[in-house]
């Protein structure tokens, strides 16, 4: 592996600078915070990758430490000879995540998966904590002697035990925090005011709803005077109206029974010759029902496609048993010939003898047979094309072999054989005759003869089938029909009796049934409501009817309503009241007992916040005494490094050394290894 060249876009300090790598080994001497580790750092991060962190890490990792202060992209490019390839890493790194991290490999100029990411692990064969232990020295092992150790030390010295000033301060603090938090929360002075202002509140609203008590039970009284005097009036009231009221009832009950009575006559006026009785509605009922069934007028199978195409097969009758006869005859002849075609071969060998002018005559004689096939197949295709085929083929076939006559006197000679053109000829012929009349019946199985012979028989024997149903139909037709005439002339006969003439018998069946079964209902109804009036006119003892006039109470009525319902909310009112005065001596004390937790609480939080300051008061005088000659010492000897290092360097109380950078302070970790290392020797 061989280091070529990187570009650092922004890491740490660095930014847009690209470096080139020597054949041989490359150095790099320079002052302090040139940026040494910084480069050191980059080529590492590269092939390994950045560690992220959290505000729960306490590592100050390189992710930290190089992020640029200056901001833009953050990472950048290594360019390195592996196995005699070059290889290119293109890193960019997030603030805190890995996750987000961008990492891209090329491969002589393309891009590369072959590494998984593990490209560290992959060209030097060693993980990320090896490398650093063996080939990689940083600055991890220079650190500043400081803050922990001399604040300890102080602070035994001052106190004379291990005492420790934040932990002191923070315990005051989360004391004091839960009695008062500097900002409204849900501390135990905050909760026991708004306790306290609450049951303030409500002491001052059952006072006053205890308060009104008195006028509510003079309210109460007063309403129920008055409801009293009204219930007295219309008990008098409902007497006299009683009577009035049944006289009432019963007029109701006559003027029904007088509507119903108009009713039926009204309806009459329907059918003023009557209508059948209930024995006549049934006879004609069951002469209706039969001439549905006399209406079908052929059976479902009949009128079926599958009957329907088998008479326009048959439309010219179907085959005599003579035909049948003679063309199963054929069809067995055909199966024999072509038995024998199948067994003949297709060419047969002939010895010629002679020179090569007989065989010119034999070509041209072939030729001429080509010609007449070719006009054969005319009138007949098949038998003109073997015709044809033979004397051509012949043709050329002698034409070939005349050339080796002039050799050889005697030769073999294959041609076609004629027995096989004759019973091809004959198949042709009896396949025509057999398909034409299979045909006329609508089947047309190409050679297959024997299927279709049985289906045409399967076929026969159903049409004959079907023309003695429809002949047996057309008889039970004839029948029904005189039957259907007989019904509906004894049908018409007894509707006609009643004048009526209808156009349809069941409609009008239905309604006569509709109709007599509501004169019916009406008639009961009648009855039922005569008895009814008579029976209330007997027990009331309405003898005479009163003069006068019913006296109104709807007045009384209403004021009765709404004296009740006042009532009633009065009453409620007082209920509420008296339940709410009853808590008014337990909020009272509760509240007693809220005054005394609040200056309970008052007072310790003072008493608190009295020790934190006088603590702090005491840190700053021990500061003031100790760590500021030191810090003060220590600001001098580095005020000097300032104009070198570009920044103001500071020391904090627990001597945490920081820099000042972009108008933000930040840690000494930031540092190159070289500028920590004279920070420490100056403290």
């Amino acid at each position: 592996m061989k280091l070529i060249s990187c570009y650092v876009e922004n890491y740490g300090k660095i930014s847009k600078r690209k470096y080139d790598f020597d054949e041989n080994m490359t150095s790099v001497c320079e002052a302090n915070g040139y940026g040494k580790t910084t480069l050191a750092s980059f080529l590492k991060a590269m092939f390994y990758g950045l560690g992220g962190y959290t505000k729960r890490t306490t590592d100050f990792n390189d992710r930290k430490k190089f992020f640029p202060f200056s901001g833009g992209k953050f990472g950048g490019n290594v360019v390195f000879e592996y196995a005699g390839d070059t290889y290119k890493i293109e890193r960019f790194f997030d603030e805190k995540s890995e996750i987000k991290d961008e990492l891209t490999v090329f491969k002589n100029g393309e891009e590369f998966f072959g590494f998984d990411g593990e490209i560290g692990e992959k060209v030097f064969g060693i993980d990320k904590e090896s490398f650093e232990r063996t080939l990689f020295i940083d600055d991890s092992a220079v650190k500043i002697s400081s803050t922990a150790s001399i604040g300890r030390k102080l602070d035994g010295f001052i106190s004379g035990e291990d005492a420790n000033f934040d932990r002191a301060m923070d315990a005051l603090s989360e004391a004091a925090g839960k009695y008062k938090k500097s900002k409204k929360a849900n501390d135990l002075i905050t909760a026991e005011k708004e306790r306290n202002e609450r049951l303030r509140a409500e002491i001052a609203n059952k006072q006053e709803i205890k308060a009104s008590l008195d006028e509510k039970y003079s309210r109460l009284s007063e309403i129920k005077v008055k409801l009293s005097e009204v219930e007295e009036k219309l008990k008098t009231s409902a007497n006299s109206n009683e009577v009035f009221a049944q006289w009432e009832n019963y007029d109701a009950m006559k003027k029904s029974s007088e509507k119903i009575r108009e009713e039926i006559e009204e309806k009459r006026k329907e059918y003023p010759l009557g209508v059948p009785g209930e024995e006549e509605i049934k006879s004609a009922a069951k002469k209706i029902e039969r001439l549905k069934v006399l209406s079908f007028s052929e059976k479902p199978e009949l009128s079926s496609g599958k009957y329907d195409d088998l008479a326009k097969k048959f439309i010219n009758g179907a085959p005599r048993a003579e035909e049948l006869a003679e063309v199963e005859s054929r069809i067995r002849k055909y199966a024999e010939i072509n038995e024998e075609y199948l067994s003949e071969p297709e060419y047969i060998s002939e010895t010629v003898r002679g020179k090569t002018k007989k065989n010119g005559f034999a070509a041209i004689a072939l030729l001429c047979l080509g010609a007449v096939g070719v006009i054969v197949a005319f009138f007949y295709l098949a038998v003109g094309l073997v015709v044809a085929g033979i004397g051509v083929l012949g043709a050329a076939f002698l034409y070939l072999n005349g050339k080796t006559e002039a050799l050889k006197n005697v030769t073999e000679v294959k041609k076609l054989n004629p027995r096989k053109t004759e019973l091809k000829d004959t198949l042709y012929d009896e396949k025509r005759l057999i398909g034409q009349f299979f045909i006329k019946y609508g089947h047309d199985e190409e050679g297959d003869f024997s299927s279709a012979l049985a289906l045409l028989k399967r076929d026969i024997k159903d049409y004959e089938s079907y023309l003695k149903d429809k002949e047996a139909l057309a008889a039970e037709k004839s029948k029904r029909a005189e039957e259907a005439k007989r019904l509906k002339g004894e049908l018409s006969d007894m509707f006609g009796k009643y004048g009526i003439t209808p156009t349809d018998y069941a409609e009008e069946l239905e309604e006569i049934k509709t109709y007599a079964l509501k004169i019916k209902n009406l008639t009961e109804r009648f009855a039922l409501s005569e008895e009814a009036a008579k029976k209330f006119f007997e027990e009331k003892g309405l003898s005479v009817r009163p003069e006068g006039e019913k006296a109104d109470v709807a007045d009384l009525v209403l004021k009765q309503t709404e004296y009740s319902a006042f009532k009633v909310k009065v009453e409620k009112e007082i209920d509420d009241a008296e339940w709410q005065a009853e808590k008014l001596d337990e909020l009272e004390t509760e509240k007693a007992l809220s005054d005394e937790r609040l200056k309970e609480y008052a007072k310790k939080h003072a008493l608190l916040k009295a020790t934190a300051e006088l603590l702090n008061e005491a840190e700053n005088r021990v500061i003031e005494k100790y760590v500021s000659p030191v810090r003060n010492d220590y600001e001098r000897y580095a005020a000097a490094l300032e104009k070198t290092l570009g920044e103001r360097i500071s020391m904090k109380k627990d001597f945490e050394i920081t820099f000042e950078e972009g108008g933000k302070e930040r840690s000494e970790m930031h540092r190159s290894q070289g500028e920590r290392s004279i920070l420490a020797l100056c403290f």
